[in-house]
This record gives structure tokens, sequence and C-alpha cells, in this order.
């Protein structure tokens, strides 16, 4: 997890690039960003504020927006570590949890017949999978 001052320094460097609200100070958001970045690893992070930084947007980024794009430029850090929301769908989804008709770690859905393609499927929960900043894969 960045530290406070890795992720004030992010935020610095966004601060520079994009307007932020006029109630808004780095300080206050720094304490969210620590809530919301969980359990990614600085460089991930870093990284993450370089692409924003990069790219063609027009605002200060949510905090969600950092993390996601850290999460998906980092598949060997949160996601491989078991003890991660990230970690535990990465390793239902892999070693075989579909196939054992485990539930899903995020949101406990199961292998089930889908009743409009009569395919077996697990529809997941993509509210609680949102919530706990877990991407997943089909419907």
């Amino acid at each position: 997890m960045p530290t406070r001052a890795e992720v004030l320094e992010g935020l610095g460097g966004l601060a520079e690039v994009y307007p932020l609200r006029a109630d808004a100070t780095l300080l206050r958001l720094a304490d969210v960003w620590m809530r919301v970045l969980g359990e990614l690893e600085p460089g991930p992070f870093f990284a993450a504020v370089r692409q924003y930084e990069r790219g063609d947007h027009r605002w200060f980024p949510t905090p969600g927006k950092i993390r996601a794009l850290a999460v998906h430029h980092a598949p060997d850090t949160a996601q491989r570590r078991p003890d991660t929301p990230a970690g535990r769908y990465k390793t239902w989804e892999q070693d075989g949890g579909l196939g054992h008709g485990k539930p899903c770690p995020i949101c406990d859905s199961v292998l089930a017949v889908d009743p409009a393609t009569q395919r077996l499927t697990v529809r997941h929960d993509a509210q609680r999978h949102r919530e706990a900043g877990v991407g997943y894969s089909g419907p």
C-alpha cells in the first residue's frame, strides 16, 4: 500500500495537470485515496498515475479510476496475492472454482444454467464486484 506521502506525491503530480474542485485539498483527498487504494503496491500506483497523466483526460481522476488502472496493469501484484479480494477471485477463477461449483469469493454467485442462453455460466453481482474493486469475466 502506498504511504500517505506517496499518495500525496501522486496527487500533487495530478493536480499540476488537472484542476481540482475549489473546496478540495490534497491532504483531504489523500485520506480517501488511501482507503480506496487498499492493497495496491506503490509501483503500480505510480504507474497508473503516470498513465493517467499521459492520457487525454479533462478531469482530475477518481481514486477508483487510478486503482482500476493499477490493478489492470499490475496482474502480478494485488491480483496474485491470496490475501486480497482480487487475489481470491483470480485463484477461484484459475484453480477450478468454476468447475467445482464453489461460489465466487466476491459475490457468492455459482455456476448455473443461464435461462436465456441455456449455457453454463456464472452470473456475477456487478455491484458487489464494483464495491470490492474486482473485475470479473462473464455476464
